[in-house]
């Protein structure tokens, strides 16, 4: 049930991000449509939506997404109703924090979203936003704190190999390979899940073949994304959510699970975004018949 409502949050999420990127003569519409059908019965989704000890990513979703959706709804927005929207915003934000770390790219993800739509300078930029988003950091830091003073430690920065962690360098290579050869390969082809426990090879080296490679796709989609992002605003935005999602689980901070599906619930609403975007275009241009397989 809850993985529903998410799907339809991804439907509202992808409508509003539309309709802002392309405008109201482009059926935007139909491209949150498809994004949400994506989303919802990609088969990637399996773990989290099956897996009890998976269902805080999807509970953390839940209330990523509802502080989003709000903070768009409330940039439009006057007086008393503007205020409002961002205070619910905010108070969704420390919600998904009480459920799940991961969520902690939410102002990463709002500070990228005003920065494309921002048609000004820096500092007509930090003059507009600055406040909101310092807000949020404000918000992050105090949930920081607060984890740290009870529980004593925010993330395990231990650089031994100790009850299956690995050292931050060997992880944040291996990660390097997850997330474009493994984490994009269940997205794209979504074939032989469930992925429970993948055998994964633990990277200690950058000048490993697969490491450098995975660094170049990393460098040149990020890069395209950032010079494309006024010409395609949908999918740059996509790619960069793909990959700041990806932070907390996929980065410098050692987990126990080297690669799991519920780890890409959240960033999956990026593919989403740039794949659907990326099959209406297609409609048009394909015959329906190889479109609706795909």
């Amino acid at each position: 049930m809850l993985h529903i409502i998410v799907g339809i949050q991804v439907y509202f999420l992808a409508g509003i991000l539309y309709k802002r990127f392309l405008g109201n003569k482009n059926n935007y519409q139909a491209y949150a449509f498809i994004s949400a059908l994506i989303f919802t019965l990609h088969p990637v989704q399996t773990g989290s939506v099956t897996y009890i000890a998976s269902r805080s990513a999807v509970l953390a979703a839940l209330f990523y997404l509802s502080s989003f959706i709000l903070f768009l709804k409330a940039l439009p927005a006057d007086g008393y109703k503007k205020y409002f929207l961002h205070l619910s915003a905010y108070i969704f934000f420390i919600l998904s924090l009480g459920v799940k770390e991961i969520v902690v790219t939410l102002p990463m993800v709002i500070a990228l979203y005003v920065f494309m739509i921002h048609a000004g300078g820096l500092l007509s930029y930090f003059k507009r936003y600055g406040i909101m988003l310092s807000l949020y950091l404000l918000i992050l830091a105090g949930y920081i704190l607060a984890r740290y003073l009870l529980l004593t430690e925010v993330v395990p920065f231990d650089t031994r190999i100790e009850e299956g962690i690995l050292p931050i360098y060997s992880y944040f290579l291996t990660e390097l390979n997850v997330i474009t050869f493994y984490y994009l390969k269940w997205l794209v082809f979504p074939f032989g899940g469930p992925h429970v426990d993948p055998d994964i090879p633990f990277e200690t080296t950058i000048f490993d073949g697969s490491t450098m490679s995975a660094i170049v796709i990393i460098i040149a989609l990020l890069s395209l994304s950032f010079l494309g992002r006024k010409r395609w605003p949908a999918i740059s935005f996509g790619i960069f959510w793909y990959f700041i999602t990806l932070i907390p689980t996929s980065s410098i901070f050692p987990l126990g699970d080297v690669a799991v599906e519920r780890h890409i619930y959240i960033p999956a609403v990026g593919f989403a975004l740039v794949s659907g975007y990326l099959l209406e275009k297609a409609k048009d241009k394909l015959p329906l018949k190889v479109v609706l397989p795909i």
